[in-house]
């Protein structure tokens, strides 16, 4: 069994990937998505860099400002 601290790091890891790639084919900016999704700037900051737990609202409003599905941004 994978200890849960390696699990909570790769999930982390695989959504700073992914959000920073759907920003990128979307054409935003970091400043551009944190405000279409509503959140700090420094927040997405650390989000894209893997250093933070996001809240399920966050996630959420991360994937309606990215126009995907929440489990997209942590499954691919």
């Amino acid at each position: 069994m994978i200890p849960y601290s390696n699990q909570a790091s790769d999930l982390q890891l695989r959504l700073a990937k992914r959000v920073k790639s759907l920003r990128s084919s979307h054409k935003l900016t970091q400043e551009g998505l944190a405000i279409k999704a509503n959140i700090a700037l420094r927040h997405l900051q650390k989000i894209e860099r893997g250093e933070v737990n996001v809240t399920l609202e966050t996630l959420s409003k991360l994937a309606h400002a990215l126009e995907v599905d929440p489990a997209e941004l942590i499954t691919r």
